[in-house]
């Protein structure tokens, strides 16, 4: 990340939100941003983990970068 540059994040820790290809609902644990855009951690209600989301997975989050096929 750049000296003085700005990560804009659609969605907050704690915040639920749907992954627009399977349509199933989680909660983002935690955040990671890397040069292929933001990454979320999910997990279940109760606390399971459900892996990561790439931005573009969650549905109605803004598209800043196209996911890699690395993953963060």
């Amino acid at each position: 990340m750049a000296k003085g540059e700005t990560i804009k994040l659609a969605y907050a820790r704690g915040s639920k939100v749907r992954n627009r290809h399977s349509s199933e609902s989680a909660v983002i644990e935690s955040v990671t941003v890397n040069d292929a855009g933001n990454w979320y951690h999910m997990q279940t209600d109760r606390g399971m983990s459900l892996g990561i989301w790439h931005e573009t997975d969650i549905d109605g989050a803004p598209k800043t970068v196209a996911p890699t096929e690395k993953r963060a």
